[in-house]
């Protein structure tokens, strides 16, 4: 298989590079999937970087990928539409947007953007069902998309009930350094705790996925629990642990 996916964070702060960036877990664990089935992945965060996009249009145009995924909050709608419509004029490929703008807003964005696909709720199952059937985009539960002028929406694909099938983040196509130490230190842990004198790397993972309660404010994408084992839990903290030293 020799298809190539490009997978893009756009950058909320117009251009700048962020003071704050998260590990962009979701897209982690697309790359992983897409790794797992023989894709070749390539990864641009440009939250991570001051936008060149002289630069940005020969990183692509040197890769030229088949399909370019891109995910984004809701409140990040300018940066999609501006993006799209830029990657759309650098390549003719797919567009594919995940994450919650695609899945809460489909219609402003199939209808206003340069996307082609939106993927509603979970990606890793309906990302590979969807490259394995462009073509046939009615087969895709879990997808809505552009035809004939008409916005089409698929069936809603089923929650992943075991995570475990899951794929570790495909944590080999990030510099793992810049994400650790820019995490907030005093948000999530007390350092009262930890060893002094000491410079501390912290990387967030998931386990598990879902949550018992109705609050009205919450979006409720995730209403089953789902939980990881515990032992493939411990399995990530000691791949981070020992390969990048996170502690």
């Amino acid at each position: 298989m020799n298809e190539r996916i490009l997978l893009v964070r756009p950058n909320h702060t117009q251009d700048r590079k962020d003071d704050y960036v998260t590990f962009p877990i979701g897209l982690g664990y697309i790359a992983a999937m897409l790794i797992k089935r023989g894709y070749e992945v390539r990864i641009i965060d440009l939250t991570l970087e001051d936008v060149d996009y002289d630069d940005l249009a020969n990183r692509i145009k040197k890769f030229y990928p088949n399909v370019i995924g891109i995910t984004a909050l809701s409140f990040e709608y300018r940066q999609v539409r501006e993006l799209s419509a830029y990657l759309k004029g650098l390549i003719p490929c797919k567009i594919i947007l995940g994450g919650n703008l695609a899945t809460y807003n489909h219609n402003l964005v199939l209808s206003k953007t340069s996307v082609d696909i939106c993927v509603i709720g979970e990606g890793e199952l309906t990302i590979v069902d969807l490259l394995d059937n462009l073509s046939h985009l009615a087969k895709v539960k879990g997808i809505a998309y552009k035809e004939d002028g008409r916005i089409i929406l698929n069936a809603p694909r089923e929650l992943i009930s075991d995570l475990d099938m899951i794929p570790f983040p495909a944590y080999e196509l990030f510099d793992i350094d810049k994400y650790s130490k820019f995490l907030m230190d005093d948000v999530y842990i007390s350092h009262k705790y930890l060893p002094k004198r000491k410079t501390h790397r912290q990387m967030a993972l998931v386990t598990s996925r879902g949550c018992p309660f109705a609050c009205e404010f919450c979006s409720k994408m995730f209403t089953k629990i789902r939980r990881r084992s515990v032992d493939g839990i411990i399995e990530e903290i000691k791949y981070l642990k020992e390969r990048y030293g996170i502690d």
